[in-house]
């Protein structure tokens, strides 16, 4: 009876899911000590294309350059610089609004008279080196100004010897990124509902978590980093390696880098830093949302996992977790700096 007790008291059950939670956001902390350092202050080992080399990661590792890392790093940043830009990539993170912003896109591309490039490529995000030298070259023959869109990873056009586009791109929460995109690709969305597939393909999230499968293991393909780390084989690890070179990218070569959870202002701040491109942004946006497009980009069917699911994929996305709260910090900086903050935020 007394064990009893101790499950069904709704009172313990509160206190243990606090706890869970409390330790899950202790165990992020500690990660981001581990990877990063205090306030964002770690050794960079130089991004190097590992397969132009005969050195070995290990060797690049015990060579690492001492580099100040924040999230307000090169800001605030130079609007004369960013009103002047004609080409741009945008590298869509999938589940992170890209459809509507590829929508708005298409809407701006003939309000503010510039070309939008739409890849028919969906699911190459990794490239050779042969493949990367293509797309780059095709790219740098597409007339300007324009706005190059495809799921891919960061191509680095210095290594080209080619002049580096201006990148941008949306992340979202991690766990519920990954959550939505699993259950996308067996139910697809509202436009396109697929059809269920036999089998352990429609596991549900919380099966696939505890069944030990692949797809939600800690080496899943589908994280965020390897898309502002590049095309190396490292950048398909979870590793410090990975993590910070996808960082200095961001830093280097985004001049913003929004989130799903904060739309709207992301729409603002890039209406703001590049209105040759997104000015009238936010009414693009209005119109599709009237239409219905937004509505029926959503994932069609999926299941809320378990808390205790939800734990073990937060510590199996940690460098996912240190990259988007490195975002959502560089982006509030970039708020406060084009004065978009609610006043309640500057006390």
């Amino acid at each position: 009876m007394g064990i009893s007790r101790l499950f069904l008291s709704p009172r313990r059950c509160i206190i243990c899911l606090t706890l869970a939670g409390i330790i899950g956001l202790i165990f992020l902390a500690s990660k981001e000590s581990q990877y990063l350092g205090d306030e964002w202050t770690f050794e960079l080992e130089p991004v190097l294309n590992t397969s132009k080399t005969s050195q070995t990661i290990e060797e690049i590792r015990h060579r690492r350059s001492r580099t100040n890392i924040r999230y307000d790093a090169d800001l605030p940043i130079n609007l004369s610089q960013t009103y002047n830009i004609t080409r741009i990539i945008y590298n869509r993170v999938g589940k992170c609004g890209s459809r509507s912003l590829q929508y708005v896109t298409d809407i701006l591309a003939r309000w503010n008279n510039f070309n939008h490039i739409k890849s028919l490529e969906y699911d190459k995000k990794y490239l050779t080196e042969d493949e990367q030298r293509h797309l780059v070259d095709a790219i740098e023959s597409q007339p300007i100004p324009f706005i190059y869109n495809r799921h891919v990873n960061f191509i680095d056009f210095d290594y080209f010897h080619r002049e580096m586009p201006a990148y941008i791109n949306l992340v979202r929460d991690p766990l519920q990124r990954v959550i939505s995109f699993y259950y996308f690709k067996r139910y697809g969305d509202i436009m396109e509902k697929r059809e269920i597939t036999p089998g352990h393909a429609n596991d549900t999230f919380d099966e696939c978590v505890l069944g030990g499968k692949k797809e939600c293991s800690v080496d899943g393909s589908n994280r965020m980093v390897p898309y502002f780390c590049g095309h190396s084989e490292e950048c398909r690890k979870p590793t410090r390696w990975a993590l910070e070179t996808a960082i200095r990218n961001i830093i280097d070569n985004y001049v913003f880098v929004g989130t799903l959870e904060d739309y709207d202002t992301s729409l603002y701040v890039l209406e703001y830093l590049m209105p040759q491109f997104f000015s009238g942004a936010s009414d693009a946006y209005k119109l599709i949302i009237d239409r219905g497009h937004v509505e029926s980009f959503k994932t069609a069917y999926k299941e809320e996992p378990s808390d205790m699911v939800k734990e073990i994929m937060k510590e199996r996305l940690a460098t996912d977790y240190i990259l988007y709260n490195f975002i959502k910090k560089r982006m509030f900086a970039l708020k406060r700096q084009l004065d978009l903050l609610p006043v309640e935020e500057y006390i």
